[in-house]
């Protein structure tokens, strides 16, 4: 397990990290406090998901409903809500998924036949609605549950963000996802709103994840995480992570794309990794293996 040092700054700050996944979404936070050791919290609740599990629901649907003049009318969960779904049938609501496929560079899947996007705005519009609504949902969620963090967000201080992003997404896409968080007003447009944007790989989150619960420090380990991720499912082999030289594979296999990450670590305290072979990201798993199934039985 990874023991994280006090934070050094002089004054409070809110972190909040956001994953936009092909079928499901989480966000995460962290209050850093001068002097304190960093503890990372997940937003369990999100409207729409008040059931029994509240305290496990640490991912929404990544769903949106637009009505026939193209106004938001339910995001998330809110979409599965037998009143919200009557509405949306009687209104002829115009139902929006996999949007974050229609982002990824051209030499992933080139002429992938993706769900058409019905409604009349750019992929980066509805990627900022999305973006807001998510972030509505985590300042709900820190001011009714985190004393800290209430106060940071009543303080007007500004909060930094790390978005992630698959493997092999790179300039062009973060821009994308910028201009995104922008419009949803999570950062101003000027050069400091873009220094509070930090981005991060699906595949360097997974090691991430790897080093601070202590995932393969010391054997050979292989391990099927006991949450799904979409579809999916979240793999990590990790070989001898704690030794120089060895070497860490992580493959993340999501609802829509699969992530493989090798790294090589060229230290050990700390723990410090490198890229040793250029990471590679596929869409052609879960959801598309489930499209490709049931149009197989069509007759």
């Amino acid at each position: 397990m990874l023991q994280l040092e006090p934070y050094k700054g002089r004054s409070r700050k809110l972190v909040i990290a956001i994953d936009i996944g092909t079928t499901y979404s989480g966000v995460s936070y962290c209050v850093l406090d001068p002097g304190e050791i960093p503890k990372v919290l997940s937003v369990t609740r999100f409207p729409g998901q008040e059931g029994e599990n509240k305290s496990r629901d640490v991912k929404t649907p990544s769903v949106l409903y637009y009505d026939q003049q193209d106004h938001l009318r339910a995001v998330g969960a809110e979409t599965t809500l037998e009143n919200i779904k009557e509405e949306a049938y009687s209104q002829d609501w115009k139902h929006v998924k996999w949007f974050k496929l229609h982002l990824r560079p051209s030499s992933i899947l080139p002429g992938a036949a993706l769900p058409p996007i019905d409604v009349d705005k750019p992929v980066i519009e509805i990627l900022a609605d999305y973006l807001a609504y998510v972030f509505r949902c985590a300042k709900n969620f820190i001011s009714e549950t985190n004393p800290i963090g209430r106060q940071v967000l009543n303080s007007d201080t500004p909060i930094d963000f790390v978005l992630s992003h698959p493997n092999g997404w790179a300039g062009p896409q973060q821009n994308t996802m910028r201009r995104a968080a922008i419009l949803a007003k999570l950062i101003p447009d000027n050069v400091k709103g873009a220094s509070r944007l930090q981005f991060v790989t699906e595949g360097e989150a997974s090691l991430q994840f790897c080093i601070a619960t202590g995932l393969g420090e010391d054997v050979i380990h292989v391990s099927v995480a006991d949450h799904k991720l979409s579809f999916g499912f979240a793999v990590t082999v990790c070989i001898r992570l704690s030794q120089e030289n060895s070497i860490v594979t992580i493959v993340d296999c999501g609802g829509g794309t699969i992530d493989l990450s090798t790294y090589r670590v060229v230290g050990s305290r700390p723990v410090l990794v490198e890229e040793c072979v250029v990471p590679e990201c596929t869409i052609d798993f879960g959801t598309m293996r489930s499209v490709r199934a049931l149009t197989a039985k069509q007759p």
